[in-house]
């Protein structure tokens, strides 16, 4: 938890008590991390959680978390877990570690810095070397229409 997230959480017009509710629940999981998102305040709870603290159902979070990011209040990143089956977002915040505010610029150039992090880019491997119930199909063949 970070005191600069939850009070840069606080002094933000979000356009809606509902809307500020889930800035402040992801705001109270946020810190600095240095190796991660260029020492941005992020965090990466699931939607159900965001939606505990903000007193609202996981469902009633998903359309604020998309006008945040519009908005520039929040940046999503996805994570997978090493089946490649789909985790709970990195949700960074635009705080740096030092408790400064990146610009508008700053915050939109950020990137993920993890290559390759969807499950499309796993390893594949053959099943002829003997490892069964491996995947057999290339990405490529899984995008292939019939």
């Amino acid at each position: 938890m970070s005191f600069q997230a939850s009070a840069w959480a606080r002094s933000v017009k979000t356009g809606s008590s509902a809307r500020k509710a889930v800035l402040y629940a992801i705001a109270e999981d946020a810190s600095p991390h240095d190796d991660k998102f260029a020492g941005f305040h992020c965090c990466f709870p699931g939607q159900d959680r965001i939606g505990d603290g903000a007193e609202m159902t996981a469902r009633s979070v998903r359309p604020h978390l998309v006008e945040m990011e519009s908005r520039g209040l929040i940046r999503r990143f996805p994570r997978f877990k090493a089946d490649g089956h789909r985790a709970s977002d990195w949700y960074v915040l635009p705080i740096k570690a030092d408790g400064s505010l990146a610009t508008p610029e700053e915050f939109a150039a950020l990137a993920d810095p993890r290559p390759n992090h969807h499950r499309k880019h796993l390893p594949v491997v053959d099943s002829s070397a003997g490892e069964a119930g491996s995947p057999t199909s290339s990405p490529a063949e899984d995008d292939a229409s019939p």
